[in-house]
């Protein structure tokens, strides 16, 4: 999601990281997220998908994390 200006769909992350996780635990992990405010989500009106967005705070620390590694 750091990487996703546009947010992703629960379809498009489970494409991404099904090899990592089950459907359930990648449904439990965004639910979670949600509840404590780490990410946030918009319904997209052309495909009326709930599309998942990191809070802008958490994205620069993630995008922080990111660059460091490099």
């Amino acid at each position: 999601m750091a990487t996703q200006a546009q947010g992703l769909t629960r379809e498009e992350i489970l494409l991404q990281l099904g090899n990592y996780a089950s459907n359930g635990d990648i449904l439990a992990a965004l639910l979670s997220l949600k509840r404590r405010a780490l990410v946030e989500t918009m319904k997209d009106d052309n495909r009326h998908k709930e599309r998942f967005f990191l809070q802008p705070v958490i994205l620069k620390c993630v995008q922080r994390l990111f660059k460091s590694q490099e």
